[in-house]
């Protein structure tokens, strides 16, 4: 119990210290992409104010409230404010995904990263010793193709050898037992 309690403590030691990274980081990195999406929406309402007439567009638009015709109008209108927030809402999307990715996988796969050069070795040495091996079992196969194209002609002649050396001992042991005879 005493090692999984040691465990326990670690792991919400590490979790407070990734808690404090996140919001260290992202009080530094969000907050200026807030103030930037601000500033483009303000920007936007002034075009569309300047595009309208502002006050002579609002007036339009009461009056054709009170004519009923407007009503078609006024959801078109919905719905181009829904697509810019739509809009805004996919580049912040966008723009926290990538600072996540730049801050973020960084702290998660740097113990990778320094592996990853191990790794790469490990490959490139495994790379060196099939070639090593490769060069060295084709070097086998060709002296043993040679051995076999020497043994096919040896063959013959070891045999005409061992002939004649039986020959030669049954020579010598007949002079041998002749000698013993004597």
């Amino acid at each position: 119990m005493d090692d999984l309690d040691k465990a326990q403590k670690v792991e919400g030691a590490v979790i407070e210290c990734l808690l404090s990274m996140v919001l260290k980081l992202s009080e530094v990195t969000f907050r200026p992409l807030f103030f930037k999406v601000k500033i483009t929406l303000k920007k936007r309402q002034r075009e569309r104010k300047e595009e309208g007439g502002g006050r002579e567009r609002e007036r339009e638009e009461r009056e054709r409230r009170e004519r009923g015709e407007g009503e078609e109008r006024e959801r078109g209108g919905e719905r181009e404010e829904e697509r810019e927030e739509g809009s805004v809402i996919e580049s912040l999307l966008s723009m926290v995904l990538k600072l996540s990715e730049v801050t973020f996988r960084p702290l998660f796969f740097k113990r990778e990263r320094k592996e990853g050069g191990r790794r790469e070795r490990e490959r490139r040495e495994r790379r060196e010793r099939d070639r090593e091996e490769k060069g060295e079992r084709e070097r086998r196969g060709r002296r043993e193709r040679e051995r076999s194209e020497r043994d096919g002609r040896g063959e013959r002649e070891e045999e005409r050898e061992r002939k004649e050396r039986k020959k030669e001992n049954t020579e010598g042991e007949k002079e041998r037992n002749q000698w013993r005879e004597n």
